[in-house]
């Protein structure tokens, strides 16, 4: 029987994954995927959202808290349950990894994924890649002494897929163009989309076990939660 912890985790989820689809099912300009496991070299990663558009990527977090949330100037997390305070492992630092290995597996296959540049092999660096933290609608999110640049990129369920098109607006050929950001064209986007719907597993049939993992490489699925 699954914990209550598991539970509200896969509760949440379900939420995010309801959220981007309804708002991106038939948007040609964002692809979704959830549920996106992948391994390299000994190492597994497991990425709860995963939004693929012209410029690059964006890992959604989906975390299951219902009290307060903290993180200070050195991007530790704290979360409240029953008045006591406990440590978190960041989500941000667990999407920057599972980030990582998404470029390496995705490197590996450059060959099948993008096309040349005057004869030149194009690559995945140069890329965007965001991560996005989307806690529970009655969490309560301390702002106050949170940096900037991190608290822009954690956000309520509710307002996940605003921030998402915020990160993405800039996605237009003529505004990479005039920026001189690199971008998928259509054909490696298609070829993007088909690589990666391989790695979704359906959560009815996710895998009863991974690989041993270091514990500060992939945290628990819904660790914390």
């Amino acid at each position: 029987m699954p914990s209550v912890k598991q539970v509200a985790g896969d509760k949440q989820e379900a939420q995010v994954a309801y959220l981007l689809d309804r708002a991106f099912m038939k948007d040609p300009n964002h692809t979704v995927f959830h549920n996106v496991y992948l391994s390299h070299g000994g190492f597994n990663a497991q990425i709860d959202h995963l939004i693929l558009y012209k410029n690059g990527f964006i890992v959604v977090e989906s975390k299951s808290v219902h009290g307060e949330v903290k993180v200070n100037d050195e991007g530790e997390w704290e979360r409240s349950y029953k008045n006591r305070w406990y440590g978190l492992p960041s989500p941000l630092k667990q999407g920057e990894l599972q980030i990582d290995l998404l470029k390496t597996v995705l490197q590996d296959s450059v060959s099948e994924l993008l096309g040349t540049i005057l004869g030149v092999r194009k690559g995945f660096g140069g890329r965007r890649y965001d991560v996005i933290v989307a806690v529970s609608s009655s969490a309560r999110i301390h702002r106050k002494n949170m940096p900037k640049d991190l608290s822009a990129n954690v956000v309520k369920t509710e307002f996940l897929v605003d921030r998402i098109r915020q990160l993405t607006d800039s996605g237009t050929v003529l505004k990479n163009f005039m920026n001189s950001e690199p971008w998928f064209n259509d054909n490696e986007l298609a070829a993007l989309v088909n690589f990666l719907r391989n790695y979704e597993v359906d959560n009815s049939n996710e895998p009863d076990s991974m690989e041993p993992q270091p514990a500060d490489l992939t945290p628990e699925r819904n660790d914390q939660t």
